[in-house]
């Protein structure tokens, strides 16, 4: 049975398993600096990004900006009513660039680590958090480990001008 990797194009298709294909991931990957697992075949690479696709659905899922554009797409995006952190709005028929470069990072990383972001939530034992409202500023503070891998922050700045909550969107009141 052969591997199904389809291309969302920004259709909204039914059966679509990936936001970047071969050819996109192959570009990304040199222009980027990335290294896929040596030896890794195009079957493989097939298989990364369909799983790459995939967590960034399941972890972004309710994260999202706007609406998906069809009930019945397989997959979040394309989305309608997406406004970027500079007031543009996503054509309801893009996937953006930023989404499919993310996915190539989770690829590439779960490539050479047979796993998806395993370090993302190890950050130790929470010592102290403040949350100032006037000027919205937020800090943790962690006992022991770290805020996450490197390719977990860099997906996270790609995604972010597409997630709720992002930027001067957010109103304060004072009483």
């Amino acid at each position: 049975m052969a591997i199904q990797f389809v291309l969302e194009t920004g259709a909204g298709l039914t059966n679509s398993t990936t936001y970047a294909d071969l050819a996109e991931a192959a570009q990304i990957v040199e222009d980027y600096g990335l290294t896929w697992l040596s030896g890794y075949t195009d079957d493989q690479k097939k298989v990364a990004l369909n799983k790459a696709t995939q967590y960034i659905d399941q972890r972004y899922y309710g994260a999202w900006k706007g609406i998906r554009s069809s009930q019945d797409q397989a997959l979040l995006w394309p989305r309608q009513d997406v406004q970027d952190d500079d007031g543009w709005y996503i054509d309801s028929n893009v996937i953006p660039a930023n989404l499919k470069k993310a996915v190539v990072e989770a690829a590439v990383y779960y490539s050479n680590n047979d796993s998806l972001f395993p370090d993302t939530d190890n950050g130790g034992t929470l010592k102290s958090e403040r949350i100032k409202i006037d000027v919205l500023e937020f800090e943790e503070e962690y006992l022991a480990g770290d805020s996450g891998s490197e390719t977990s922050k860099t997906i996270g700045s790609l995604l972010a001008a597409y997630l709720k909550g992002r930027g001067c969107n957010v109103e304060v009141g004072r009483g």
